[in-house]
């Protein structure tokens, strides 16, 4: 878990702060840049711990069980049922409505290594269907 300072800031001084992150990131205008933006700010745990509330969302989004987004993303239960009350309230109404329309027009192909990385248990739960028929 990312360590926060138990020193808060200034409400204006906070507006502030988020207003310039918000500005440099709109101000971003390739995949590539992005990505390098993201890699310099942000440590490798930060971008796990980003990448995996995206995919809890999305694969909830699925209707995938949640003992399934838990194994897969290696979250706890818990987290998975605070994630689904969140979507239930429309917490996250823009990530979704992303999602959404991502869905609706389909996903990127992905390679047989990162849909494995994915959807690992979906892989084994069909391969015990098919060795029993």
């Amino acid at each position: 878990m990312p360590h926060l300072s138990k020193k808060s800031l200034r409400r204006k001084t906070f507006h502030r702060v988020s207003r310039d992150l918000i500005a440099m990131i709109s101000g971003l205008e390739s995949q590539r840049e992005i990505k390098t933006f993201l890699t310099e700010l942000l440590t490798p745990t930060e971008r796990v711990m980003l990448a995996k509330r995206l995919a809890i969302i999305f694969m909830l989004k699925k209707n995938y069980s949640f003992e399934t987004v838990w194994r897969t993303l290696k979250v706890s239960p818990s987290t998975v049922a605070r994630f689904w009350k969140q979507t239930k309230t429309h917490s996250f109404h823009t990530i979704s409505r992303r999602i959404s329309n991502s869905l609706l027009a389909g996903m990127p192909p992905m390679n047989p290594r990162q849909a494995k990385r994915l959807y690992p248990y979906k892989r084994k739960q069909k391969s015990k269907l098919h060795r029993e028929f």
